[in-house]
Parts: C-alpha cells; sequence; structure tokens
C-alpha cells in the first residue's frame, strides 16, 4: 500500500486540492476518485509546494493606480503629532467628578509626562515639544506658575490673548509682549462672549479649541474630548461668566471637603459612623 506524504502544518493547501477531483470525460466517476487508481488526493498530496498557482493574462492595475490603493487603503498613517499630545493632556486632565482634579500635576511635571509621551509617536524625534505646545495654542504650560495650570482663568486668558497676537488682532510696538499685556489682550477678546455682540460668533470660532480645553480641564459640562462628542460647541456654552461661576463652586466644594479633613482629624470620631447592632 503506497503511504501518504507528511505535510508540514505550515503550508496551506490550495483550495483546487482539497476540492473532490471531477473526472474527465469517458472516465467512470466515483465521488472524484478514480475506480482502479490511488486515491488522487495521495499524489496531489506529495507535489503540493507552498507557491501561488499561476494566473492567466488578463486586465490588470496599473503600478500608479496599485500605488495609490496601497497609500491610501494598506498603510497605517499616524496621528499628527498636535493632535497626539492634545488627546495626551485630555486623558490626563479630565476630571471625573465635574471640578478640576485635585491631584493635577503641575506646568513642570506635566511637560515631563509629556515629553515621555512624545517619544512615543513615530515623528516625536523629529519635532520639540515646545514646538507642538505652540502649535496647539497652549503657551501657558511652559509657565511653572501655579496659577497657570490647564483649567484656570489666567491660563485661559494666557492662551487667548496669545492666539491673538498670533492671528494679528494686537500687536506690541516692538519686542515680544508681557505676561500682563497677554492677560489682558485676553480678557478683551473673552468678555465678547458675555453678551450679545455682533463680534461674539467671531471671537468664540477664533478660539474655539483653546476654550473648549480650558473649560474641559475645569470640568465644565459639555466641554473636552471634543472628537468623543457629537455637541456642537456654541457661543452660549462659551460665557467667560459661566466659567468664573464654576471654578467658585468647585473651590467652595475644596474648602468644605479640607474643613471635614481637619475636623476629622481633630475630632477622630466625627469621621466615624454610629451603627446600632
Amino acid at each position: 500500500m503506497p503511504s501518504l506524504a507528511v505535510v508540514s502544518p505550515t503550508l496551506c493547501p490550495p483550495p483546487h486540492v482539497l476540492a473532490p477531483a471531477l473526472p474527465l470525460p469517458g472516465e467512470p466517476f466515483g465521488h472524484g476518485i478514480h475506480v482502479a487508481e490511488h486515491p488522487r488526493l495521495a499524489t496531489d498530496l506529495r507535489s503540493m509546494t507552498n507557491a501561488l498557482p499561476a494566473s492567466g493574462a488578463g486586465p490588470s492595475l496599473s503600478l500608479r493606480a496599485t500605488d495609490r490603493f496601497r497609500l491610501g487603503v494598506i498603510e497605517c498613517k499616524p496621528v499628527p503629532v498636535e493632535r497626539y499630545v492634545r488627546n495626551a493632556l485630555t486623558e490626563l486632565l479630565t476630571p471625573r467628578d465635574g471640578c478640576p482634579n485635585a491631584c493635577v500635576p503641575d506646568n513642570a511635571q506635566l511637560r515631563e509626562m509629556l515629553a515621555t509621551i512624545l517619544t512615543l509617536h513615530p515623528q516625536g524625534d523629529a519635532t520639540s515639544l515646545e514646538r507642538v505646545i505652540g502649535q496647539i495654542g497652549l503657551p501657558s504650560l511652559l509657565r511653572d506658575d501655579p496659577e497657570y495650570t490647564p483649567g484656570t482663568l489666567n491660563a485661559l486668558r494666557y492662551d487667548v490673548g496669545a492666539h491673538a497676537v498670533a492671528s494679528g488682532v494686537f500687536s506690541v510696538s516692538e519686542g515680544e509682549p508681557s505676561e500682563a499685556e497677554l492677560l489682558d489682550f485676553g480678557a478683551s477678546e473673552l468678555m465678547f462672549l458675555d453678551s450679545l455682540n455682533e463680534y461674539r460668533h467671531d471671537v468664540a470660532s477664533a478660539h474655539a479649541a483653546i476654550i473648549d480645553f480650558h473649560y474641559g480641564a475645569a470640568g465644565m459640562a459639555g466641554h473636552g474630548a471634543r472628537e468623543n462628542r457629537e455637541t456642537r460647541i456654541t457661543p452660549a456654552m462659551m460665557q467667560i461668566s459661566d466659567f468664573k461661576r464654576h471654578l467658585a463652586t468647585c473651590q467652595q466644594r475644596r474648602d468644605a471637603e479640607s474643613q471635614a479633613m481637619t475636623d476629622a482629624q481633630t475630632i477622630p470620631r466625627a469621621g466615624m459612623r454610629c451603627a446600632i447592632l
């Protein structure tokens, strides 16, 4: 009896090998196997090779068309560096309870974390973190003053003021604008959002990304993680008075929590619940 050849499990036989062999005209039919012969499957398994069957002549794509398909469909393209860093900031800063996180790192720590995250991007070695921070319109991250952490009023004014200067809305006579000038420029732009006026929509549109970022970092509902939200940001959602009111409410909550912690440390039983057994 002839022995079957051992086939490597890593080779995948083409479909025409595993399909039942059909008889040629004039040959007897018996479920794809010649009656007086050894099974044709054994012969096919001995001659199997890991090669594609030859294709006949027919229509084919030109090299240029093939390249377009490969570049447009098959290749994976990295997220732009600016969006990558902004998304990372959103993940690091988005609050979970409606107010800024109590353990938010300072700007120096944030920059250190972002520098590490940037090294994971395929194009991270070709750019600097400072340049990316400038491109996403958040130069306040380069300041180490606690009043300029994301989601604070000063950080919002500073970034909006810097963006207004970069857009040509404001200018200084010589040199770079000072910190105080940028804060004033930002406050001047933001005041248009608190009343119905002809400039309100233009100002909201011009600074939407910056305002949305800081409002989201402060925990205001409807802001932050814009790509994962279907809600369209409107000027009514950007009123600076609402932002100030939200920050004041969060400060009152922090003060109350701090007082409760102090009372619990002073009077140990104050933080305990009584249970009747």
